[in-house]
């Protein structure tokens, strides 16, 4: 039996211009909240900050500075701000970078 080749360590060296990035989101993800996880419901789905937050995997801090800035739409219930899946979606599109 020959031994596994051993992971690379997480604080191994990167090249200067190697970017961390999170890994991407699974359109499996996006489509089951969009459709509402195939439960027959055709209601837009919204995330809430938070939810978005771990779903992108930055803070909430970013998420609401995103929204304030213009660059990511929402809506405002009350103090509470929604994002909808597919502004979300649109704004994804056009953050990625080439």
């Amino acid at each position: 039996m020959t031994p596994k080749p051993s992971p690379q360590p997480q604080n191994a060296a990167r090249a200067p211009n190697e970017r961390l990035l999170p890994p991407p989101i699974p359109e499996k993800t996006l489509r089951e909240k969009r459709e509402g996880a195939g439960n027959g419901d055709e209601r837009p789905h919204f995330y809430t900050a938070g939810e978005l937050a771990q779903i992108l995997r930055v803070t909430d801090t970013t998420i609401y500075r995103l929204a304030k800035s213009g660059r990511l739409p929402y809506f405002s219930i009350g103090r509470a701000i929604r994002f909808k899946t597919s502004d979300v979606e649109e704004f994804l599109r056009e953050a990625r970078g080439e």
